[in-house]
């Protein structure tokens, strides 16, 4: 890593940061490459994953597995995200003792001033194009680096920054809270626009004037033409615009994406002549376009696209992104983050592109205000699965909704007509009995979709036949 960081107007290393929630997405990058830059950091998190925790621990972060027992130093930076609540204990202490407090989008906003970047956002597959830029960049020996949203398995981890000055740093910018308008990339990039994260923007209006705004702060964005209110913002900003889709009109356009051998290969047409049989290792049409748009943004950068194609080919993929961790009777588990209708469906016909036999959804609910405010869509997100397992709302600290359960979707499910089976359980005990009385056999696939424990319950079905393995 780079010694010559800088942030926050002075060279990173012998700064002091801590941060709260240290192993969340979206902070455990931030805090490892400032470690790695010559920082000393620390942090604390009272939920965090162990394996996320270990990773930073070996890479010099001192962590506390509990707030309350944090020593937080008081000349440390203290770097929050906006899921740190009024109530937390390490926060409080951090007031107490006036350390200056930074949210994390300031962070990531003043790492990026040290390099010209790419930023990701949308509804959904940023952390997937992020990394497929990443992958592609690299493959065409474009000095770059990464913070990412998920665990990349070329890396082993979900950030590495630049070797030199000169390099190109691309991150996943987070809508959520709005903070990714606090960035400035070099070049922006929108993969899809959906109603998501209203508690944040309120209206439909309000989130498309945001995105907007997102791409003008770039000196050029790349948008997927597909997706409507992504072509809307494509219309309104005054960014030099590159667009890219299946639509003939877009500058870059992927015409076939046929499945092979798991994955698929692709034909299309960036400005300036065709590329045919680009081999992808994910299926599915929303992976197609996210490779389109690493391609895409490889040519903008002036990269090799020849040789940025083969990032795809080889490409590792990212933890819980369609990722394979094992067997469970002979049949082949996925585990996806998929928690969005949209994607929950996307997922589900990529997973048909490349199975012989049944698609068993396992489908966990995240948030009682999205099952609430969703329901309809969910109710047929799972149509052309074989049979779906329903589990019950992961509530992601939210408060319960009256009605607002999984056994409510499965009534909807079910007046939907599909799939043909659809069973709720109360737990994993009753997930793997339902796996049991479904009998699936080595040609069938076992989907477990969702952002919450439903990871875990697919590492440990895969180990209940001794046959788990990195996806």
């Amino acid at each position: 890593m780079s010694s010559a960081l800088h942030c926050l107007g002075r060279p990173v290393r012998g700064q002091l940061f801590h941060f709260l929630g240290v192993g969340g997405i979206g902070m455990s990058g931030l805090a490892e490459v400032l470690a790695n830059a010559g920082a000393v950091v620390s942090g604390s998190d009272s939920g965090g994953k162990p394996e996320s925790l270990q990773r930073l621990e070996k890479a010099g972060v001192t962590v506390y597995r509990n707030h309350a027992e944090a020593v937080i130093p008081p000349a440390a930076i203290v770097v929050v995200s906006s899921a740190i609540t009024p109530e937390n204990t390490a926060l409080k202490t951090a007031q107490a003792q006036g350390n200056t407090l930074l949210h994390r989008a300031d962070l990531l906003a003043a790492i990026m001033q040290n390099y010209r970047t790419i930023a990701v956002s949308g509804t959904h597959g940023k952390t997937s194009t992020t990394a497929f830029i990443f992958s592609v960049l690299q493959a065409a020996g474009v000095p770059c680096g990464v913070i990412n949203g998920g665990v990349m398995h070329s890396l082993g981890t979900t950030a590495i920054l630049p070797k030199g000055p000169k390099g190109w740093l691309v991150v996943e910018a987070d809508e959520s809270d709005a903070s990714f308008l606090k960035l400035k990339p070099t070049i922006a990039v929108i993969t899809n626009i959906e109603p998501e994260h209203m508690e944040t923007y309120g209206t439909e209006a309000k989130l498309l004037e945001a995105f907007a705004q997102f791409a003008a702060n770039a000196e050029m964005a790349v948008l997927c033409i597909d997706d409507p209110n992504t072509a809307i913002i494509a219309g309104r900003v005054a960014t030099d615009v590159i667009t890219y889709g299946a639509d003939e009109t877009a500058d870059s356009v992927l015409h076939e994406s046929l499945p092979q051998s798991g994955g698929m290969v692709l034909e299309c047409t960036l400005r300036g002549g065709r590329l045919d049989e680009i081999e992808l290792t994910l299926p599915g049409a929303h992976y197609a376009l996210n490779a389109l748009a690493a391609l895409t943004v490889a040519q903008a950068v002036g990269a090799d696209v020849l040789k940025a194609a083969n990032g795809l080919k080889t490409f590792a993929g990212v933890a819980r992104r369609f990722s394979k961790v094992g067997t469970f009777h002979g049949a082949t588990i996925i585990d996806d983050y998929g928690h969005h209708p949209t994607e929950i469906a996307t997922t589900i016909e990529a997973a048909k592109l490349t199975t012989r036999g049944r698609v068993i959804a396992v489908i966990q609910p995240h948030r009682f205000t999205r099952l609430r405010d969703l329901m309809a869509d969910f109710a047929t997100c799972a149509k052309v699965a074989d049979a779906a397992i329903l589990l019950p709302v992961y509530s992601a600290g939210e408060g319960v909704i009256a009605g607002i359960t999984h056994l409510a979707l499965a009534e909807k499910m079910d007046a939907h007509g599909h799939p043909a089976q659809i069973i709720a359980v109360n737990d994993e005990a009753g997930l793997t009995e339902a796996l049991h009385s479904l009998h699936p056999t080595a040609a069938d696939t076992i989907l477990c979709l969702g952002a919450g424990s439903i990871t875990d319950y697919a590492k440990r079905l895969a180990s209940h036949t001794g046959h788990g393995h990195g996806g």
